[in-house]
């Protein structure tokens, strides 16, 4: 796991930016990224779906430092898209693990963007798919 910092500088935002109008504002990213050892050879042991615990440990660690926001880029849809089996059960400690850190999160007053599957139709209509996460009483989902 590293830690990529970037401030996007005059350069990008000008090139966007000119035709709109709008004047170009400099934004601090910090970026997260899970590299092939940490995802393949480390705690997650390339399983899929993700450890939710590890999720929830990341959470904490980030939101800790005192964000703006953090946001979660990770696949937490159901395994069956009509949310008939929403999850494993075999996963459940791990979800509520999850579902408790964000909580806490929100309490403190980091915000935490979580991901929602959707299923686009060729004319453009989506339809959200059922997640891990549906039926817990998770912050401000909507």
């Amino acid at each position: 796991m590293r830690l990529i910092t970037s401030k996007i500088e005059d350069s990008n935002c000008r090139k966007r930016n000119n035709q709109g109008g709008r004047t170009p504002s400099p934004v601090n990213i910090t970026l997260l990224q899970i590299g092939d050892d940490e995802y393949w050879k480390g705690s997650l042991a390339r399983r899929v779906p993700v450890k939710r615990d590890y999720l929830a440990a990341l959470v904490n660690k980030l939101c800790a430092a005192d964000p703006q926001v953090v946001a979660l880029d990770f696949d937490l849809h159901s395994p069956v898209v009509d949310g008939s089996y929403n999850d494993n059960p075999e996963y459940k400690g791990e979800t509520l693990t999850l579902v408790d850190s964000v909580n806490r999160a929100a309490a403190s007053g980091c915000k935490v963007v979580l991901p929602d599957a959707m299923d686009c139709a060729s004319n453009n209509s989506c339809v959200r798919e059922a997640g891990v996460l549906d039926g817990h009483d998770v912050a401000l989902r909507h």
